[in-house]
């Protein structure tokens, strides 16, 4: 009796799991996934952003302009001040992501070099709980290429401290990049502040 008991409540928490994904399943069908595009501009003048052949925004040299497309395919064409086309790709957007916002860079004429930075706090002994910069990993020069939302905004630096769970005694935060850090332009303000460079 005690058996039949335990495979009818087994079989109701399975069904419940199962009605749960079904609903997620369909939230998502009705609500798109988003897509968060940041169009890096690595070049010395003004660009302008058409997707699917409709103007959408200026990037200022050395900066970085992010927008929210769906997901899917989209033509990406790219102009200078003088309407001259420089860049031209089609790329695709993840359609589905359960829980997290894809996130994604548009390397503008593959003008700029990534690397992922990190940031140590807490921990180890002899850093006084003072944030440890690890060395760089050097990522791949693509012209576009997804990056996962826990890495933070492109160039977003690091805070100058964290609060870390109870019962951690450490944090890595990591952030996406320009290799190496520019030492003015504005792209890297935030990085620049952050790591004292």
């Amino acid at each position: 009796m005690f058996l039949k008991k335990g495979r009818k409540w087994l079989f109701t928490g399975l069904l419940i799991v199962l009605a749960l994904f079904l609903v997620l399943f369909a939230l998502r069908a009705l609500f798109p996934n988003l897509a968060e595009v940041y169009f890096d501009n690595g070049l010395g003048t003004s660009v302008t952003v058409h997707l699917d052949s409709k103007k959408l925004i200026a990037v200022d040299p050395h900066t970085t302009a992010k927008l929210d497309i769906p997901g899917g395919t989209h033509l990406v064409e790219v102009y200078d001040s003088s309407n001259r086309l420089i860049d031209k790709a089609l790329i695709y957007c993840r359609k589905f992501d359960l829980f997290l916002k894809t996130r994604y860079i548009f390397n503008i004429a593959s003008a700029n070099n990534y690397a992922l930075y990190s940031v140590a706090y807490g921990g180890e002994a002899g850093t006084g709980g003072r944030p440890r910069t690890i060395p760089p990993k050097s990522l791949a020069r693509e012209h576009f290429f997804r990056y996962p939302a826990s890495y933070g905004s492109l160039n977003s630096g690091f805070p100058r401290e964290v609060s870390v769970r109870k019962g951690q005694s450490s944090l890595t935060l990591q952030v996406v990049g320009h290799e190496p850090v520019h030492p003015s332009f504005p792209c890297c303000t935030q990085m620049r502040q952050s790591m004292g460079k």
